[in-house]
């Protein structure tokens, strides 16, 4: 699953200097959160959220890599960390798909 993850258009991104502010203006409001472990992330705006799923990916490649390619004895939690990545992701569309 973590080989699947990739995060090339973030990078592109930020070396063309694409503000990711200008995916949708604003921020993140209670009605954009279908998920009670969202509701930290009420107040933030795409751009913050971008960064964090980006940090987040990046993490979980490191953990594996640093791990013999695998994450079989892997002492921290990767199945909940790609959990909440998949509902940042999730926000993230929720937020950009939803109303102003």
């Amino acid at each position: 699953m973590i080989d699947m993850l990739a995060n090339e258009m973030i990078k592109k991104g930020v070396e063309t200097n694409f503000k990711s502010k200008k995916l949708k203006p604003g921020s993140i409001e209670p009605y954009h959160v279908f998920d009670d472990r969202n509701k930290k992330y009420i107040g933030w705006d795409a751009e913050k959220l971008v960064d964090k799923i980006d940090e987040k990916i990046e993490e979980l490649k490191s953990i594996k890599k640093m791990n013999g390619n695998s994450v079989e004895k892997v002492k921290s939690n990767v199945s909940l960390k790609l959990s909440n990545l998949y509902y940042r992701m999730k926000l993230l569309a929720d937020f950009i798909r939803g109303p102003k």
